[in-house]
């Protein structure tokens, strides 16, 4: 769906980040995340933004 979204454009820019949400230091948080860096606790978030020209 994403290439025939963008078929239509010359350029198609997709900027990307990654974060980590560390809920290791929230007691109510604790469980149902994995671990993630160096020891933490939470959620690696990927997120992306499309420009078209």
């Amino acid at each position: 769906m994403t290439a025939e979204t963008v078929a239509e454009y010359d350029v198609v820019l997709c900027v990307g980040d990654i974060t980590f949400l560390d809920y290791g230091s929230i007691v109510g948080k604790k469980e149902g995340y994995g671990p993630i860096g160096k020891g933490g606790n939470g959620l690696i978030l990927h997120s992306a933004v499309f420009y078209r020209t």
